[in-house]
């Protein structure tokens, strides 16, 4: 976690305790303390507009979370295709592997990293795929190859009928030795 994102979160506790601790007093009798909120409260009419302001922030926060709680849909982790024998269920990870082998097969990519979204709806999937260029002729034919390639074996291996496939190539870096690696020790 970073600096500012913690400092966020100790600035949003801090507030956030005064704010309970404050309306507690309010509507729990607390001894001196509820007194003592009472009396400046009554004293100061911006107190109270801030004690007001602080609690209609508050309840459109809770309000919001509620509301991303209630529709927020959850992630597919599976598709199901139905047979006249029965269902068949295709985990992420599976589909997720057969990318990879299509993807190894062509040896276009070095270091493939995949990410595959999956729709139960419609039974589709959307993959992007991306890695290093392995040095080609022609970079634009050899991506477009590995992309209908992949909708390819998706489509005939697993039976998907909607397929979305996305190649990205990164710039080839190259592998600098490191120091540790494979070296035998001289002494």
């Amino acid at each position: 976690m970073n600096r500012l994102t913690r400092l966020s979160f100790l600035l949003i506790g801090l507030v956030g305790m005064a704010a309970m601790a404050v309306f507690g007093a309010i509507v729990y009798p607390l001894g001196n303390f509820s007194t003592m909120v009472d009396n400046y409260l009554q004293a100061q009419l911006w107190a109270v507009q801030t004690v007001a302001i602080v609690a209609l922030v508050f309840f459109v926060l809770f309000a919001l979370l509620f509301l991303i709680g209630l529709l927020a849909r959850p992630k597919t982790r599976a598709l199901y295709i139905t047979t006249p024998v029965g269902n068949i269920r295709l985990t992420q990870n599976m589909i997720e592997q057969t990318i990879f082998h299509a993807v190894q097969e062509k040896n276009v990519l070095k270091q493939p990293q995949i990410y595959t979204r999956l729709k139960k709806s419609n039974r589709s999937v959307y993959t992007s795929i991306r890695g290093g260029l392995i040095p080609t002729s022609n970079v634009v034919d050899a991506a477009s190859e590995l992309q209908l390639h992949v909708e390819h074996q998706l489509k005939q291996l697993l039976q998907i009928e909607r397929v979305r496939v996305e190649v990205r190539v990164d710039e080839r870096q190259e592998e600098t030795p490191s120091k540790n690696k494979n070296v035998p020790r001289v002494i």
